[in-house]
């Protein structure tokens, strides 16, 4: 009797291909549910360092929100708020100290002195995760907002408090069931309930330790079998498939033998491309040449006009007399006059700056800019407007009001006109401004 010849090799890299789906997807779904649980606690210490320093971080950026809505920001302020807030949002474990760089680098300074570093005291000092924890003022303490974000906190801060209660309780009950049935004459040893409560969290990291080994093991073995595949179709599947039809070729040569030809197709497009890539530079590099040599030959003419033009104006004069210059090459005591400049941000409240705060350069953060000559002790002081003139503004008492006489003003002002400067006497390192003439500007 004729039995049917079977394709064993096929079936064979068939099988293999199912088993391997299979085990990854195990090994997968294992690897998930041993990562994939939520945060676990060892004691109520551990949990109040995450809880307060997670409110201290979502609490400072729901103010500054809350800030920003209640009056106009400047654009770095508001870069700042989406810095904090994509910080909070990428990372997992909350660090005070990128929150406070972030305030810092942001011009966020009041509220890290007057907000974030209050709180951050009250948890140094770990007062106890309730609504005095976030009690700052009175002005703070009645933001709708803050007081939303506050009781939910506060809520998610007591359940796991519960949680972490529950899991110790029944820690607890097991080890009295265990101290119950042995012999009242043996004592129990003093480190069973330290055990009892970190087994589950060893357990479940030998299991993800056996689950990675296993799929670290399958992978290198699929792609070890991969390559000697591979190394076998070179040195015989060549010769192998040749005269055969597709339907002939076994599967898994033929899938090699069709990536082979595509790789070598697309090497080949590649090349032709390259080359066609090629050709069009040297074209335009060409072009390029020719345009430079045809400005070059320009350029020649041109400078050979000047010359002849230079030597037909060129006329003898006489030397002017030393006494029509003032003399310059004998009187060395000559120099010529140079100006600088100064800039400052904010002027003390008697309306001087010290030149130890002063700027070589304006980076657009400063307010004030003192022209001077090197040897004089009387400048000439300017204001300067731009982006932060609302926030002059809204702290006019500080930084205008000491040096600017204000000619005009309407209500709810946005920006600030400069009119004509003032006059700064130096005393004692210290740029003074003259009352009669302080810099004159208007409130638009």
């Amino acid at each position: 009797m004729n039995w049917p010849q079977i394709n064993l090799h096929m079936y064979r890299i068939k099988i293999v291909l199912l088993l391997s789906i299979i085990y990854c997807s195990f090994a997968l779904n294992g690897q998930a549910d041993s990562t994939g649980t939520d945060l676990e606690f060892e004691d109520s210490l551990v949990v109040y360092n995450h809880y307060a320093v997670k409110s201290i971080a979502m609490y400072t950026l729901a103010y500054m929100k809350s800030h920003c809505d209640d009056s106009k920001c400047i654009p770095k302020e508001q870069t700042g708020i989406k810095k904090l807030s994509d910080y909070l949002e990428d990372v997992n474990k909350y660090d005070l100290d990128s929150v406070s760089a972030i305030l810092t680098a942001y011009e966020w300074n009041n509220t890290k002195v007057q907000f974030f570093q209050k709180l951050k005291f009250k948890f140094d000092n770990k007062v106890e995760l309730n609504i005095a924890f976030f009690e700052i003022s009175d002005d703070f303490d009645k933001i709708p907002t803050l007081i939303d974000l506050r009781n939910d906190l506060i809520e998610d801060y007591k359940d796991e408090l519960k949680k972490l209660n529950s899991i110790n309780s029944s820690v607890r009950n097991e080890h009295v069931d265990v101290q119950a049935t042995a012999s009242s004459d043996v004592p129990a040893p003093k480190s069973f309930k330290r055990e009892e409560s970190r087994r589950p969290k060893e357990v479940r990291e030998s299991k993800l330790n056996i689950n990675s080994a296993y799929l670290y093991i399958l992978l290198f073995g699929l792609i070890l079998g991969l390559f000697t595949c591979l190394f076998i179709y070179r040195l015989r599947g060549a010769s192998m498939l040749e005269g055969k039809n597709a339907k002939d070729i076994p599967l898994f040569f033929g899938l090699i033998h069709e990536i082979d030809e595509i790789q070598k197709a697309l090497i080949v497009a590649k090349q032709s491309t390259s080359s066609n890539n090629q050709q069009n530079q040297i074209e335009v590099l060409k072009k390029e040449n020719g345009t430079f040599k045809e400005e070059i030959q320009q350029l020649e003419k041109e400078n050979k006009d000047l010359k002849h033009e230079l030597e037909r104006l060129s006329v003898k004069q006489d030397t002017p007399s030393n006494a029509s210059f003032g003399n310059t090459e004998g009187n060395t005591s000559f120099k010529p006059r140079i100006r600088k400049s100064l800039y400052f941000s904010m002027p003390s409240e008697n309306g001087t700056f010290h030149v130890d705060h002063k700027f070589l350069e304006n980076d657009g953060s400063r307010y004030y800019r003192i022209d001077f000559e090197e040897s004089s002790s009387k400048g000439d002081i300017y204001f300067l407007n731009g982006e932060r003139d609302l926030r002059a503004i809204n702290r006019k008492s500080k930084v205008l009001l000491p040096v600017c006489s204000i000619l005009d003003e309407v209500s709810n002002p946005s920006n600030i006109s400069f009119i004509e400067k003032g006059t700064v006497v130096l005393e004692n390192d210290k740029w003074v401004i003259d009352p009669e003439n302080k810099i004159k500007i208007k409130l638009n």
